[in-house]
C-alpha cells in the first residue's frame, strides 16, 4: 500500500511539472515580421496594453472566428517590416525609446498606430545627447561645407542666431529653443531653403524673406514664422504646433507656390495663409484661428 502510495504521489508531481511547463511555453510568442522572426512573452508584449499582436496571439491559442497566418515553424506572420517592429519590441522589453538616427519618428508613429500600441507624443520630443556648439562654431560648420547643401545633425542650437543668407541647410534631430533668425536676405533666390527634420522649437522666432521651408516630424510651442512673399513652399508634414503664430505670405506671380500642413496638429496657435493654396489634408485644428489672405 506504501510502494502505491508513493507512485500515485510521483505521478502527481509529474502533472503538475508538465502543466507548469505547458503554461511557460504558452507564454513564448514566436512572430514572423516580414520574414524576420522573433520570439518574445506574452506579458512583454502587454506591456503597453492590450493591441493588434496580442489580439492575434490571444486567437491563435483558442477556437476563434479570425484566421491567424502562421508560417510552416507555426510563428505567427504579419506582412510588415520587420527592422521597425525590432526598435518597437525593444521598447515593450524596456519602455525606453532606442531610435536609430537614420529613421524618423514618423516611420515609428506609423508602425505603432499599425499594431494599435499606445504612446504619448511626448516621448517623441529629442532625448538623445545633443552636442552643444558656439555662435562662431555653428558659422564655421556652415561656411566650411563644400557642397551647395550643408547638414547638421543632433545639435544643441539654443540662442544661436541663424542668417537666412546661409546657403541650403538640412537640419536633423536639432534643438532650436530661443533660436532668432532675421531676415537679410532681400534678394529673390528661388531655391534657397531650410529643412528641418525631427527638430524642436521652442520661444524660437523665424523672420525669413524668399526661403522655401520644410517641417517634417517637428514639435514647435511658442514660436514665431514669418515667412515672407517669394518663397515657392512652407511645409509642415507630421508636426504638432502648440501657442505659436505662424504666417506664411506667397507671392500672387510665382504659381508654383504652395503652402501645406498635413498630417499635423495645431493646438493653441494662429495659423495665417492664402487658404486658396494651403493643403490641410488630415490635419486637426484646436482653439485655433486660421486667417484668410487674400492677394490682389
Amino acid at each position: 500500500m506504501s510502494y502505491m502510495s508513493n507512485n500515485n504521489n510521483n505521478n502527481d508531481d509529474e502533472n503538475e511539472i508538465s502543466t507548469e511547463q505547458s503554461n511557460n511555453f504558452s507564454s513564448i510568442v514566436k512572430l514572423n515580421i516580414g520574414g524576420k522572426k522573433f520570439m518574445t512573452s506574452k506579458s512583454t508584449l502587454y506591456s503597453k496594453g492590450e493591441n493588434l499582436i496580442t489580439r492575434l496571439v490571444e486567437n491563435s491559442q483558442k477556437q476563434s472566428i479570425f484566421d491567424v497566418v502562421k508560417d510552416e515553424k507555426g510563428y505567427i506572420f504579419i506582412d510588415r517590416n520587420g527592422y521597425y517592429f525590432e526598435i518597437i519590441l525593444d521598447y515593450l522589453r524596456t519602455l525606453q525609446w532606442d531610435i536609430p538616427r537614420n529613421i524618423t519618428f514618423s516611420i515609428i508613429k506609423r508602425e505603432l498606430d499599425f499594431y494599435c500600441i499606445s504612446y504619448d507624443d511626448d516621448e517623441f520630443i529629442i532625448d538623445q545627447p545633443l552636442q552643444t556648439i558656439s555662435q562662431y562654431e555653428f558659422n564655421l560648420l556652415i561656411s566650411s561645407s563644400s557642397n551647395h547643401v550643408s547638414h547638421v545633425s543632433h545639435l544643441n542650437l539654443q540662442r544661436i542666431f541663424l542668417d537666412d543668407r546661409d546657403k541650403n541647410i538640412v537640419f536633423h534631430f536639432c534643438d532650436f529653443s530661443f533660436v532668432k533668425c532675421k531676415q537679410y536676405n532681400l534678394e529673390y533666390h528661388g531655391n534657397s531653403y531650410f529643412n528641418f527634420h525631427n527638430c524642436f522649437f521652442y520661444k524660437s522666432d523665424f523672420d525669413l524673406f524668399h526661403k522655401n521651408l520644410l517641417f517634417a516630424d517637428c514639435t514647435m510651442k511658442h514660436t514665431n514664422i514669418n515667412n515672407t512673399i517669394g518663397s515657392y513652399y512652407t511645409k509642415f508634414e507630421n508636426c504638432e504646433i502648440k501657442e505659436s503664430d505662424i504666417r506664411i505670405r506667397g507671392c500672387k506671380i510665382l504659381n508654383k507656390y504652395e503652402s501645406k500642413i498635413i498630417k499635423s496638429k495645431v493646438i493653441d496657435s494662429i495659423f495665417e495663409v492664402d487658404s486658396a493654396k494651403l493643403n490641410k489634408e488630415g490635419t486637426e485644428f484646436t482653439n485655433t484661428t486660421i486667417s484668410i489672405i487674400k492677394l490682389d
